[in-house]
């Protein structure tokens, strides 16, 4: 029975070990990948890069003209490119989602006078690195879509999520729903607010 009782133990500390492990490597923020080049395709190592939004920070492109911003909270942020001899890129849309990675190629002009470029349109966002599957829900979205606002409910609106119960007029609000997202595993699947896992 004693001994029973320890590979009952056991087993329980090596599950909780695995899912610990497994949610560590769950990224609640994003990335930018920034890679700076001239209007001939030559890399342009020591261009600074100012990243403004959410959080802040500055870098300096290495040798292969590239630098990545890694750990950023979801949100836009604006990526500001500077070099001397060159003018300013300035892009105030560069998105970032949860676990998401964004490629951000930046081509600066030779300065013939003092110009800055503003570029306004929304970066496409196109995540090779990504492996897991992930949807965000952005605050337009909450606001705009009737719903009971209640966060069982915005899941429930994911694709290949399915929830044990159906909100309807607001009678199970309140009520925690168990939720399946592509017959994965419960250690296997999270959601979060603002990138704060709940």
């Amino acid at each position: 029975m004693r001994l029973r009782i320890l590979s009952t133990a056991a087993l329980c500390v090596a599950l909780l070990a695995f899912a610990t492990t497994h949610a560590s490597a769950q990224g609640y923020t994003g990335r930018i990948e920034v890679t700076v080049a001239d209007t001939t395709g030559a890399v342009l190592p020591g261009t600074t890069i100012e990243l403004t939004g959410p959080q802040n920070r500055t870098s300096v492109t290495d040798g292969r003209g590239q630098a990545v911003f890694l750990n950023l909270a979801p949100g836009t942020y604006t990526v500001i490119a500077r070099l001397a001899g060159f003018q300013t890129y300035r892009n105030t849309e560069v998105p970032v989602a949860v676990g998401g990675t964004v490629p951000l190629k930046v081509s600066l002009n030779v300065e013939s006078v003092a110009q800055d470029v503003f570029v306004t349109a929304e970066s496409p966002v196109v995540d090779p690195k990504k492996t897991a599957t992930a949807t965000n829900v952005t605050l337009t979205e909450l606001q705009e879509v009737p719903t009971s606002r209640d966060p069982w409910v915005v899941l429930q609106t994911v694709p290949g999520v399915i929830v044990d119960r159906v909100n309807v007029g607001g009678a199970e609000s309140g009520q925690q729903s168990n939720y399946q997202a592509k017959g994965a595993a419960s250690t296997e699947i999270s959601w979060s607010i603002d990138g704060v896992p709940i």
